[in-house]
């Protein structure tokens, strides 16, 4: 009786110890699972990831060459990778400039002249930098609303494209509201941005990239539709939510389902993801009675049993159900690690075969079959280097320790033609009833090969190309040397002969002639002076443009001072306050600046003659720019670009005397230097002109500033 009842007490135990290593074992599986299933999702995110960094930088190479494409060919090129059907969630492909605040002028113009079309920068406003959507394709109502409009203007863009240039690698921006999405805040997105420079090189340090900075081609695309279309083809258990690790904030990206907070795991499933510059937190969430049903099931079933049947039987079934769930969970791993093997080979889309030790094919994929262009039948059994031309090109790269083989090799279709083929070999361990040794991947790259045979050709075209231009050039500054020799020489000669001979008629033949005859005398010896000086002009502007530039450092503020004391010395009469900031400095030819530096200040001090007391200062804004500042005359801002041309006056000879060449030499002066040049007036209110040299763009000495 009591042996009974300690048997019963003993089985009773025993089933509940059951039914508890059962609940275990079922919560064990299920965790498996659904962390397998995790890293799948976490896979697929990457892979889709890295396929929209792909798109990126072939239109990031499309934006590199020396000339923008056209919008059409924008359009075309983005038709080409059908967007709409292969990535539902991306809005589309664009393009953004990377604009100073001085550039933005030029910017425009260019714009104008390229497309016949005025860009309206949105919104409007003086800022530092810009970077308006130019390019935005596939076209739509929605997406043409949006050139023109600034992305560098809202914080999160910015930062990203900022990462962006500077790192010089493409940069996932934290989640934003789409300029599309106005009217539904409640979509998350994403953008995606890759840095493209001006001569298609990636510059090695910070500065250098900042400098040559081109502008950003970019995706941005919609969360919610991201996640669908990636994880389309996969049997979900879970639901999702992607946190931005990176914020400080830590902003939800995507919820599939908030509600299920209440029923699920103690601890969510999480994985980090660090890529493009962010860490993105994926956290799984699911149902948490997996696997219940089947405990409570053995522990009122498994009680009676035990009761009945005794201490022994219940020993028996515990050992044989532990065997069991041991065989199970072997035959599951198994089973699994084929089928992911199997449906890696089948979708893949590189060709691949399993070989024997003896090189001969044992199976192969539907992308080997299409390759080859044999079925699987007939492949099986071959010997693998049979397939290959023996006069390829050798061995390209091995791995010891990785046991990675690379070659490049050839092989001949039915029809004759020879193709190129890259080929991966992978060494599998040997084990037990495994009859193979060797994975190998095939992949055609005859393009890739014809067009790196093109490009070398191209370069090889290009090099002459550039080495006859250099002899046009060549040849182009001859003949201006020998025209400007000529002007010099033999035009001026016949124009001192006009002057030399009226001078002579109008000194020893005054008395004859009556007052009109003289009077043209005197005309004829203006015009032939003022021929001389227009000539002289030119032969200015010639040697400006000619001669190689002698670069050293440079006081600017010393020889402001002195072109101003040559005025004042000219022109004593004269109440012309100064005002020039001290120790400005820059590199540059001595005596091309010299010239620069008189044309600007004297054209100041002529333009505020009709001043009681005029006004005049030299220095440096807070952008680095020099500027010669008056209170003269000015002008009217829609004539500004006639100043730089020579010959070109927008006052009467009769109120200012000069021939227009002064504006058009410093023009060719700051170009030789490599700087730039702007004009700012109002009529009556004085000019201001601005201008760069090398070495003040960089300069950040507060004390240089005005």
């Amino acid at each position: 009786m009591l042996f009974g009842v300690l048997a019963g007490i003993c089985a009773a135990i025993m089933v509940l110890l059951i039914w508890r290593n059962e609940q275990t074992v079922a919560h064990r599986e299920t965790m498996a699972e659904l962390n397998s299933e995790a890293d799948l999702v976490d896979s697929l995110v990457r892979q889709r990831l890295d396929a929209l960094e792909l798109i990126m930088r072939g239109g990031a190479s499309l934006m590199a060459g020396d000339a923008l494409p056209t919008d059409e060919q924008w359009q075309s090129y983005v038709a080409g990778l059908d967007l709409e059907q292969r990535y539902t969630a991306v809005v589309g492909l664009g393009y953004g400039p990377y604009i100073d605040r001085v550039d933005l002028q030029r910017f425009q113009q260019d714009w104008k002249a390229r497309t016949g079309n005025l860009i309206n920068i949105q919104p409007w406003g003086i800022r530092p930098e810009y970077a308006p959507v130019i390019y935005l394709a596939p076209a739509t109502r929605a997406t043409q609303s949006l050139i023109g409009r600034d992305m560098y203007i809202e914080a999160t863009r910015r930062e990203a494209m900022q990462r962006a240039m500077e790192s010089g690698r493409p940069w996932l921006s934290g989640p934003v509201e789409l300029f599309l999405d106005d009217g539904d805040p409640g979509v998350r997105s994403m953008i995606f941005y890759t840095p493209v420079y001006r001569g298609g090189e990636r510059p090695t340090t910070i500065a250098a990239r900042r400098a040559g900075m081109a502008g950003w081609v970019y995706i941005p695309f919609r969360m919610p539709k991201f996640i669908d279309m990636t994880l389309r083809s996969v049997k979900r258990k879970l639901r999702l939510r992607i946190i931005d690790a990176t914020a400080a904030s830590k902003p939800v990206v995507l919820a599939e389902d908030p509600g299920l907070s209440g029923k699920t795991f103690r601890g969510p499933i999480m994985r980090s993801i660090p890529i493009y510059g962010r860490v993105l937190r994926l956290e799984f969430f699911g149902d948490d009675d997996a696997g219940v049903e089947r405990s409570q099931w053995v522990l009122w079933s498994g009680l009676p049993l035990a009761l009945a049947t005794g201490l022994i039987a219940f020993l028996l079934a515990r050992t044989q159900a532990r065997a069991q769930v041991l065989a199970r969970d072997m035959t599951r791993a198994y089973a699994r690690s084929e089928a992911l093997f199997r449906s890696s080979m089948v979708h893949s889309g590189i060709g691949m075969a399993l070989l024997d030790d003896r090189g001969d094919i044992v199976d192969v994929n539907p992308a080997f079959t299409k390759l080859f262009e044999r079925d699987i039948g007939a492949l099986r059994g071959v010997h693998f280097a049979a397939l290959l031309d023996h006069g390829s090109v050798g061995l390209v790269e091995q791995g010891e320790e990785s046991g990675m083989r690379r070659e490049i090799r050839r092989f001949a279709r039915r029809n004759g033609e020879l193709r190129h083929v890259s080929l991966v070999y992978g060494q599998i361990p040997p084990g037990d009833g495994v009859d193979i040794s060797l994975l190998v991947q095939a992949e055609d790259i005859s393009d890739r090969v014809r067009s790196e045979a093109r490009i070398r050709a191209l370069n090889r075209t290009l090099e002459l190309r550039v080495d006859a231009r250099t002899r046009e050039l060549s040849e182009a500054n001859q003949q201006l040397e020998t025209f400007a020799y000529s002007v010099s020489h033999d035009l001026r000669a016949p124009l001192r002969a006009i002057d030399g001979f009226s001078r002579l008629l109008s000194d020893r033949h005054a008395d004859a002639l009556d007052e009109a005859a003289r009077g043209y005398l005197s005309r004829i010896r203006e015009g032939a002076h003022r021929m001389d000086d227009l000539i002289g002009a030119i032969l200015t502007i010639s040697r400006v443009s000619r001669g190689e530039l002698q670069r050293q450092p440079l006081d600017l503020t010393a020889l402001a001072r002195e072109v101003v004391d040559e005025l004042r010395t000219a022109d004593p009469q004269r109440v012309v306050e100064t005002e020039i900031a001290p120790d400005l400095h820059a590199d540059g030819d001595a005596s091309l600046v010299r010239t620069l530096m008189q044309n600007l200040i004297g054209n100041a001090w002529k333009f505020t003659r009709g001043r009681e007391t005029a006004h005049i200062r030299f220095g440096r804004d807070s952008d680095g720019r020099y500027f010669v500042e008056d209170d003269g005359v000015g002008f009217d801002p829609a004539y500004a670009g006639k100043l730089f041309q020579p010959f070109q006056r927008l006052h009467a000879e009769s109120e200012f005397v000069g021939y227009g060449i002064g504006l058009a030499t410093v023009r060719r002066i700051v170009e030789r230097h490599g700087g730039t040049l702007q004009a700012h007036g109002e009529v009556g209110r004085g000019a201001r002109f601005t201008f760069t040299l090398p070495g003040n763009l960089h300069e950040t000495d507060d004390d240089h500033q005005i």
